[in-house]
């Protein structure tokens, strides 16, 4: 289960609580002081080096106080044989108590937590979840010639690179410093990826028909620091992408624009077309995903 990418906040259960009253975290925490079976349950399923742990209660998702006194028990019951130490503050295991809205609840035993993004991605870079999306609506296979042509930090081709199988991987874009980003990470994931600064409006390094997906992220109102004067930008984009899509090629792109993105796309009728489209949020902000196939 911690292998499993993008499976986030994940337990390992413990013991399960049907019907709960009023005050169900109370009435959990009587249930498992009383159970004589939890501490060697646990003992079984914990590392034969030493740690640290906490407990922790949450309340339809909110995380709640927890009675001192059956919290105290609990801990020390937990502690006994010496295997774990107490540690309110970062603790290397933890235990959570979780209170369903449908009346029932569960103790369990964390396994993975969400990735705290904030702290490691750049500013607007793409979540992992949403690249690994984007290049899974393109029907991925082993024989794909790929290309991202606004890369930025390199989210949309390391998905592709780490999550399914390719032919060749290309990524480009104007800015150097996004150029250099995507190479480090590239060569931190240990993945083959061609990486070039090339502008999205003119690709003259790649030749017509010649690449099978496109999945990119455009920029949303701004290119290289200056606004765009967007139904001008996604009017060449589309002529580009079109130029260098084989036939029955497909392109993902993420769109904040809509109307005036649909208003162009219009105009390329005869050579694209919209198989599907989601509605999704992007850092808060409305955006769509155009699944489009070029004939």
């Amino acid at each position: 289960i911690r292998q499993l990418r993008f499976f986030n906040n994940s337990f390992l259960l413990l013991k399960y609580f049907p019907r709960l009253g009023k005050k169900p975290i109370e009435e959990m925490l009587k249930q498992t002081v009383s159970d004589r079976q939890i501490v060697p349950a646990i003992d079984n399923l914990l590392p034969k080096i030493k740690s640290t742990f906490r407990i922790m209660a949450t309340q339809e998702n909110q995380f709640v106080p927890i009675d001192k006194n059956l919290k105290t028990r609990l801990e020390s019951m937990i502690g006994q044989k010496g295997k774990l130490r107490l540690d309110r503050g970062l603790p290397g295991i933890e235990f959570l108590f979780a209170a369903r809205r449908e009346g029932n609840g569960l103790f369990g035993l964390r396994l993975t937590r969400h990735t705290s993004y904030e702290k490691i991605l750049e500013k607007g870079e793409l979540y992992p979840e949403l690249a690994h999306i984007l290049c899974l609506i393109s029907e991925p296979n082993q024989n794909d010639t790929f290309l991202d042509p606004f890369c930025g930090s390199g989210a949309i081709p390391i998905a592709r690179a780490i999550g399914f199988p390719y032919g060749t991987i290309y990524a480009s874009d104007i800015e150097n410093k996004s150029v250099e980003k995507t190479r480090q990470k590239a060569s931190k994931a240990n993945r083959k990826i061609i990486i070039r600064k090339c502008d999205a409006l003119h690709l003259d390094t790649f030749n017509d028909n010649s690449i099978d997906k496109i999945v990119t992220d455009p920029p949303w109102g701004l290119h290289v620091g200056k606004e765009l004067n967007l139904e001008k930008f996604y009017q060449e984009m589309l002529t580009e992408f079109q130029r260098i899509d084989k036939q029955n090629g497909i392109m993902v792109i993420l769109i904040a624009k809509k109307e005036l993105f649909e208003d162009v796309l219009n105009k390329f009728s005869s050579r694209l077309k919209v198989i599907k489209q989601f509605d999704t949020l992007v850092s808060g902000q409305k955006a769509r995903v155009y699944k489009i196939q070029s004939f």
